[in-house]
């Protein structure tokens, strides 16, 4: 009768070594390439780039709109976590707070009252190809 260590040779542990650090390697890829520091975030009120801000750095705006009857519109917005919430908006609806957290590419908070738009972008990269029209 053959024991347990007559069937493993020292090529089936290094088999074994390098199907962990393969999956490892697989596992931790996608976490190391969205922390690339390419993200970020761009508001804009009424049509015009009030400011971009790196996805990737803790930061609360508040941005305020003095109107010409004296009333000040203001929405704060949090980064946070790599991702962006609307906290406040004094704005009659509030579905721009209700909106909740965005993350990822192409996601935005529309605050429609106050003409104001957030919206997460990432830096061109020819390796992700989106679509290929002809």
């Amino acid at each position: 009768m053959k024991t347990m260590k007559q069937y493993i040779r020292k090529a089936d542990i290094a088999l074994l070594l390098l199907l962990l650090l393969t999956a490892g390697a697989i596992w931790l890829l996608p976490a190391a390439k969205s922390r690339t520091g390419s993200d970020y975030v761009q508001i804009t009120v009424d049509g015009k780039i009030y400011g971009t801000y790196d996805l990737h750095r803790d930061k609360t705006i508040t941005v305020t709109q003095p109107q010409k009857d004296g009333t000040t519109w203001s929405n704060t917005v949090q980064i946070q976590n790599d991702t962006v919430t609307m906290t406040e908006a004094n704005c009659k609806n509030q579905v721009c707070v209700d909106t909740g957290t965005i993350s990822k590419n192409g996601q935005s908070i529309i605050c429609l009252p106050h003409r104001l738009a957030v919206q997460i972008f990432k830096a061109e990269d020819d390796s992700d190809i989106d679509a290929v029209v002809r």
